[in-house]
């Protein structure tokens, strides 16, 4: 028996009642665990351009492709503006690039240029483009740190940075040509009554980490501290609270739009921001779950507790989860203090 779901996706969708069984998901391990390995002490967000290939930046540009694991492909001066810490990072298909979003803290080499700052890698030149290169229209203006930052259509967005309880703040940018950073209407905040915003000084994931893209239609996705599903309508620019059913994630889990799957995926490690902090309570470490956009309802994947084969659990920030468009697969990169660990998930389909 089933039971019909209204969703703002598609017209009239019916979802099995109660929650669905769990899938043959499987993670593997893509590393060697030998070679050169990116040095990080948390907060990188790396990012996978459409040939597949993953770029992080701790210090240079890292490469991993799984037939020679990690590299280091771009010398990157101490004095260009920020290792990227606390950002975000998105790649531009137009124009071959990674832009990589506003982070902070500020170093020392960098304290005058930090908060707002975007710059970004020309993959095809495989060359750094910072303050000589980038209209100060285009470098300034974006987001704070740990902002969401999503490109779409020649456009950029960055969203909800660090601090912000109240409202979903965003500024936009147009890449293609380049233009520079917007900010758009008031308007974007149409739920009534109290926002459940994540703070990640109580511990919970930051933005860059709870929300993502659909690059096919432009849909933006985000989950507010209780796990609440979140979508922004390019056409309106609002965003709109969207009931989700099933169990839902724990606050302190990262996630990812799976195109391929139609769904969105999302993976709980050590429950915890930073080590040292808030600690969530829940019983769904080492977990994954896995939730279609159709259906809109959540189910599990592997678990440690279950018995199923999963990457090693750390804080999130040594954690970062991205959809890798050629292989149509989740890609989940872990630091543990020895190597930067790759992994991936084949989520069992079809999900619609």
């Amino acid at each position: 028996m089933s039971t019909a779901v209204s969703n703002p996706f598609r017209i009239q969708i019916n979802a099995p009642s109660g929650s669905p069984p769990v899938v043959n998901d499987t993670w593997t391990r893509l590393d060697a665990g030998t070679g050169p390995q990116p040095s990080t002490n948390g907060w990188q967000m790396p990012v996978i351009a459409d040939t597949g290939d993953i770029f992080t930046w701790p210090n240079n540009i890292w490469r991993f492709r799984p037939a020679t694991g990690w590299q280091s492909v771009i010398t990157v001066s101490p004095s260009f503006p920020m290792v990227r810490e606390n950002s975000d990072a998105a790649y531009d298909p137009t124009l071959n690039r990674i832009w990589w979003g506003p982070s902070g803290p500020p170093s020392s080499v960098d304290s005058a240029e930090w908060g707002g700052i975007v710059v970004a890698t020309d993959l095809g030149t495989m060359t750094m483009l910072g303050a000589s290169s980038l209209p100060a229209g285009v470098k300034n203006g974006a987001q704070g740190l740990n902002a969401g930052f999503k490109w779409w259509n020649n456009k950029l967005f960055s969203f909800y940075q660090f601090g912000e309880i109240d409202i979903a703040k965003m500024n936009s940018l147009v890449t293609s040509p380049l233009g520079s950073w917007a900010t758009q209407p008031a308007s974007m905040n149409p739920v009534s009554g109290a926002w459940n915003f994540p703070n990640p000084n109580n511990g919970d994931s930051p933005m860059m980490w709870r929300s993502d893209v659909d690059r096919r239609t432009g849909q933006l996705y985000m989950f507010d501290q209780a796990m609440e599903l979140l979508v922004y309508n390019q056409n309106t620019q609002q965003w709109t609270k969207i009931p989700t059913q099933g169990t839902k994630p724990p606050k302190t889990s990262m996630l990812a739009f799976h195109e391929g799957l139609n769904s969105i995926v999302a993976w709980c490690g050590t429950p915890q921001l930073i080590s040292g902090g808030p600690v969530e309570s829940t019983p769904y470490s080492s977990s994954t779950f896995v939730m279609n956009i159709g259906t809109l309802v959540w189910r599990f994947g592997p678990r440690l507790a279950t018995g199923h084969t999963v990457p090693p659990a750390r804080v999130i920030v040594l954690t970062a989860m991205r959809y890798n468009r050629a292989t149509q697969r989740m890609n989940l990169v872990v630091w543990t203090g020895i190597n930067a660990e790759v992994w991936e998930l084949a989520v069992a389909g079809p999900e619609v």
